[in-house]
């Protein structure tokens, strides 16, 4: 006759699995977060001002910031007043496009800007993107020579 033998315990582990729900003083649970989710640098919320369309509006918020947006030009160098937010690639190139308008005013002065980029040859005054493209044109034709 075979020895009875026990079935084997379940493998003891070292680290004691987590709690489901875990409270605090207020009795409130905390928010889950998976580890991707935690270790995640980029945060997708809005940090640059949006429907930015004259130079005068952009010329705001780069010194000012708008409503609850800091001023735009804190955040160059993808820094930001708290440490824990850093922009995305599609906000740094739009935060570069910016630069490159105001540092554009800054070097020629508003007045020179506003006759040579703003106001088309009927008068009409010219968006932002358009003046963008304008001095990629000519940085690209001035790198050639």
């Amino acid at each position: 006759m075979l020895p009875v033998v026990p079935p084997r315990p379940p493998p003891v582990s070292s680290v004691a699995p987590p709690p489901l729900a875990v409270t605090i003083a207020s009795h409130q649970p905390l928010k889950k977060t998976s580890p991707a989710a935690a270790s995640a640098t980029c945060v997708s919320r809005q940090i640059l001002p949006k429907r930015l369309v004259t130079v005068d509006q952009l010329l705001e918020a780069w010194e000012n910031g708008s409503n609850v947006l800091p001023a735009m030009k804190l955040l160059v160098g993808n820094r930001h007043p708290d440490a824990s937010i850093r922009l995305d690639r599609p906000k740094r190139k739009q935060l570069a496009y910016h630069k490159r308008v105001v540092d554009a005013v800054g070097r020629l002065g508003r007045d020179t800007f506003w006759v040579r980029y703003e106001v088309d040859g009927a008068g009409k005054s010219r968006k932002l993107s358009v003046i963008r493209r304008m001095l990629e044109k000519e940085a690209s034709a001035l790198k050639k020579k």
